[in-house]
């Protein structure tokens, strides 16, 4: 990625705490709402808005420069002794040994990925879930995490492997669940290397460690021949996002 002062299709990609805008969080939740919908599931454990109170969860979208409109999205959501993370409700009963690990660990240093989402309008410009998950693993070392998890489908599994995530075999069968219908199966995957990221891919590396660097650039990246903004928003001090 590179700076540029060309102009094109302008996308905004923006940090935040989930109390700090709920305008945007409302919009997010509509968002993922209808896409899910779209594609046949009425409802995740993840999809409901109890979340946007907590001020452990973490949100990052994609919108337009007037902030009006949220094209796509993400969250991570920090563990606490107090909430369960989404993953620990969906799965949980399948495969106890989940949440007795979680518990285990260090939990404020872990943060799950959940309510990944793009609308097709901004797929269409080639915006859209990559540059959501580059977003998350940059920002996860200012929030002092140390491992990442995430449940995907199977169509997103190779996009988070490029970014250093392992299939965790070792719950679920083999790593895998089904969820979050009975015809469908998800699949747990771990980052344990958010510092250095030695299993990225290496392009897939290098664009973290520029937005680790330079959380506010703006670039111009010609996607499927089209010159697309992006303005990122991702500072953070002292652990608290700046608006």
């Amino acid at each position: 990625m590179s700076p540029t002062s060309k102009l094109g299709q302008k996308f905004i990609i923006r940090a935040f705490r989930a109390p700090d805008d709920p305008k945007a969080c409302k919009l997010f939740a509509m968002g993922h709402e209808h896409l899910l919908r779209s594609v046949g599931v009425e409802k995740i454990s993840s999809s409901g808005f109890e979340w946007a109170d907590n001020l452990a969860v973490f949100v990052i979208v994609i919108e337009s420069s007037d902030r009006t409109r949220v094209y796509g999205g993400l969250r991570v959501h920090i563990a606490d002794k107090v909430t369960q993370l989404p993953i620990e409700k969906a799965v949980g009963d399948a495969d106890p040994t989940l949440g007795a690990s979680i518990a285990l660990h260090n939990r404020a240093s872990i943060g799950e990925i959940c309510g990944l989402w793009n609308s097709l309008e901004a797929a269409r410009y080639g915006v859209g879930s990559n540059l959501l998950a580059r977003a998350v693993v940059a920002i996860s070392t200012r929030l002092n995490l140390t491992r990442l998890i995430v449940l995907t489908a199977p169509y997103v599994i190779n996009m988070v492997e490029d970014l250093g995530f392992i299939i965790n075999r070792t719950f679920g069968r083999n790593g895998e669940f089904i969820y979050p219908r009975p015809d469908m199966i998800a699949t747990l995957l771990i980052n344990d290397d958010l510092d250095s990221l030695a299993s990225a891919r290496e392009e897939e590396r290098e664009a973290v460690v520029e937005l680790r660097n330079n959380p506010e650039i703006k670039i111009v990246e010609n996607i499927r021949g089209k010159n697309v903004e992006l303005q990122y928003k991702l500072s953070i001090e002292n652990g608290q996002f700046v608006s």
